[in-house]
């Protein structure tokens, strides 16, 4: 009851009545007749929100026997870069690029981040709200994102729990992102207080971020408000951009294939990344891109150097270079999300059958 009584506009039955001592058959009749007016019409308390949410779970299953203690003696990549036959381009290239106190960035983004799927749609609402207000505009804020996902209630291991940390940390401190803002719904595994202590152990300043609930807040519009108000009170107290002409070295970019890739393609993408790391930028890929058992990539590009990973899935870049990132899937959205975390600020994909799906936040 105390739980409705916070959220009296998005919940549509008090199942407390019973530990209040109603008897479960009159709940459970006056139930009935409500679910049968809303099949006739009337609207649910999350359609007058306009709210609604689907979970899909991914499948990890680990069904090898003897393959867990493999698995768990592999040890993380120590993030250095994999030396390869670079090549210096014949000119400085320079573009313009923003001084932060955290390096240069190519743009400066609010985030709203949700702790789970159920605070997702809500986050999406919150960034549609500060957009359409074109809050920060006047101080460099490009635009405001929401990153909504499917995880925060439960887990299909380890694993993939270490991946979905990793990966909602690594864009909550990646190099575009300004303001950010955690919002959990307030019953998830992953709550607020969860990412508060994650934050505190890598060395990260919790009070860097905002944060808010939309139970403990008192429901959406509440939450809404919340949100949008933390925002406004940190452009305010910002500056202005720095703006500064810097040259490639500067210059993070992840790289995903969705097929096989031509033998032209190969080569065009292999020269590329040879002229990047020549002149000191970053490029990411994931470990299971064809592009790195292409022949002419291996053979211009790579030569005779190993090619294990040198990051974990969603690992941050520390070190500029050519890295291979870890993946536990060939999934588009699964790379994408990887690559995103590591600080790449333009993902370059090669879609080689059909249009393929982009990054809420980075530019593709």
């Amino acid at each position: 009851t105390h739980r409705y009584n916070l959220l009296p506009d998005e919940m549509d039955v008090n199942a407390g009545e019973f530990l209040d001592g109603r008897p479960l058959d009159v709940l459970g009749q006056e139930m009935l007749e409500r679910t049968i007016d809303i099949a006739s019409g009337d609207l649910s308390k999350g359609e007058i929100a306009g709210h609604s949410q689907v979970s899909i779970w991914r499948d990890w299953s680990q069904r090898e026997a003897g393959n867990v203690d493999r698995l768990r003696a592999i040890r993380l990549p120590n993030g250095e870069p994999i030396s390869i036959r670079a090549k210096r381009p014949e000119s400085k290239i320079r573009f313009r690029a923003i001084r932060t106190d955290r390096g240069y960035a190519t743009d400066r983004v609010g985030l709203v981040l949700p702790s789970s799927l159920c605070s997702g749609q809500i986050a999406q609402l919150a960034a549609e709200r500060l957009n359409q207000r074109r809050l920060g505009r006047e101080r460099g804020i490009s635009r405001f994102v929401a990153l909504p996902h499917t995880e925060g209630c439960g887990f299909a291991g380890e694993s993939a729990f270490r991946h979905y940390t990793d990966a909602m940390l690594g864009h909550l401190s990646h190099p575009l992102v300004e303001f950010g803002l955690l919002l959990e719904h307030g019953c998830e595994m992953t709550h607020n207080d969860y990412w508060r202590r994650q934050l505190d152990e890598r060395g990260i300043d919790p009070g860097r971020f905002g944060w808010a609930s939309v139970q403990l807040d008192g429901g959406m519009e509440r939450v809404l408000d919340k949100v949008e108000g933390w925002f406004s009170e940190r452009i305010a107290d910002s500056g202005g951009l720095d703006f500064e002409d810097v040259t490639l070295d500067a210059l993070r970019v992840g790289l995903l294939c969705d097929s096989p890739l031509s033998e032209s393609a190969s080569e065009s993408i292999g020269a590329l990344i040879g002229i990047l790391v020549g002149a000191g930028g970053t490029v990411v890929i994931p470990e299971n891109e064809d592009l790195l058992a292409s022949p002419p990539f291996a053979n211009d590009t790579l030569g005779s150097v190993r090619t294990a990973p040198s990051l974990a899935y969603g690992q941050r870049v520390t070190k500029p270079g050519f890295h291979i990132m870890e993946s536990p899937t060939k999934q588009w959205v699964e790379n994408l999300t990887g690559l995103g975390a590591t600080g790449v600020e333009i993902l370059l994909g090669y879609a080689g059958s059909h249009s393929m799906q982009g990054h809420p936040m980075i530019p593709m």
